[in-house]
C-alpha cells in the first residue's frame, strides 16, 4: 500500500471515529453528566461545530489524496470522481448540517431561552426537537457512508 492510500485510510477513520465518538460517548455524557441540558446542550454545539471544521479539513485532504492516487490513471478525472464521489457527498451532508440545520437550531434555541423551562408541546419546542433529529440523521448518514467508504478502501487494498 502506498503512503498515499495510507494517508487515506488514516484520514477517513478519523473521521468516522470522530462522528462516532461524539455521538456515542461525548453527547451522551455530556447529557448524563452537566448540572442542566441547556449547558450540555452548549458543550455539545460547541465540540459539533469544531467537528464540521474537522470534517471540511478532513474532506479536503482525502480529496487531495484523491486527486494525487488519480494523476497516473488513463482517465484521472473519471478516476478522482469515482473515488472520492462518497466523500464528496459526506461533505455536502456535513455542510447542510452546520450552515443551515445548526444555524436554525441555534435561533430556535435563542428564542427559547433555557431548554427545560419550556413545555414539550410548545411549537419551539417541537421544531428545535424536528431540527435535532433531522441533524442526527444527517450525521447517522454520513457516519454509514464513511463506513461503506472506508469498507470500499479496504476492500481494494487486498
Amino acid at each position: 500500500m502506498t503512503t498515499v492510500r495510507y494517508l487515506y485510510v488514516l484520514f477517513l477513520a478519523i473521521w468516522l471515529g470522530s462522528m462516532v465518538f461524539f455521538s456515542f460517548v461525548l453527547a451522551p455524557t455530556a447529557f448524563a453528566l452537566l448540572p442542566s441540558r441547556d449547558l450540555a446542550g452548549s458543550l455539545v454545539n460547541l465540540s459539533l461545530a469544531k467537528l464540521h471544521n474537522l470534517s471540511y479539513l478532513i474532506a479536503l485532504l482525502l480529496m487531495a489524496c484523491g486527486a494525487w492516487a488519480s494523476k497516473d490513471q488513463s482517465n484521472p478525472i473519471r478516476h478522482f470522481i469515482a473515488t472520492n464521489v462518497i466523500v464528496i457527498v459526506m461533505l455536502l451532508v456535513t455542510i447542510g448540517s452546520a450552515q443551515i440545520v445548526s444555524k436554525r437550531i441555534a435561533d430556535v434555541r435563542m428564542l427559547l431561552g433555557p431548554i427545560d423551562t419550556v413545555a414539550v408541546t410548545h411549537p419551539l419546542r417541537l421544531e428545535f426537537n424536528r431540527l435535532h433529529e433531522f441533524s442526527v440523521w444527517l450525521m447517522s448518514s454520513t457516519m454509514l457512508l464513511s463506513g461503506a467508504q472506508l469498507f470500499v478502501v479496504l476492500r481494494t487494498l487486498r
